[in-house]
């Protein structure tokens, strides 16, 4: 489960967040992460799209994307979007409530 150095859109601290909640999430099913923006958009990406994966799945079971400072979470089973939070932290959190008690704010 190791990430990449960098994800686009991600502070170093944040990517090491990110590795740190995988690492606690993974005996929930979560198995890894996948920078997303790096794919071809008929749009920009100015912020981050993270794709998260469940244990066996090929597609991402949730998207966690960064627009303008603020982050959300949408859930594609659930065909659902959070509220907008400040941290990537906090999104995470609407996947997997204490990966990680130290949070991130770039």
């Amino acid at each position: 489960m190791d990430l990449p150095q960098t994800f686009i859109g991600l502070s170093q601290d944040e990517c090491h967040y990110l590795d740190t909640w995988l690492r606690a999430a993974e005996p929930s099913g979560i198995e890894s992460a996948a920078d997303l923006a790096r794919r071809r958009w008929p749009c920009a990406i100015e912020g981050a799209l993270i794709g998260i994966f469940a244990v066996g799945d090929e597609t991402a079971s949730w998207l966690v994307v960064k627009h303008n400072g603020l982050w959300v979470v949408a859930s594609c089973a659930a065909l659902a979007v959070s509220r907008s939070v400040g941290s990537l932290a906090e999104a995470l959190e609407a996947i997997f409530p204490g990966g990680h008690k130290q949070h991130v704010t770039s």
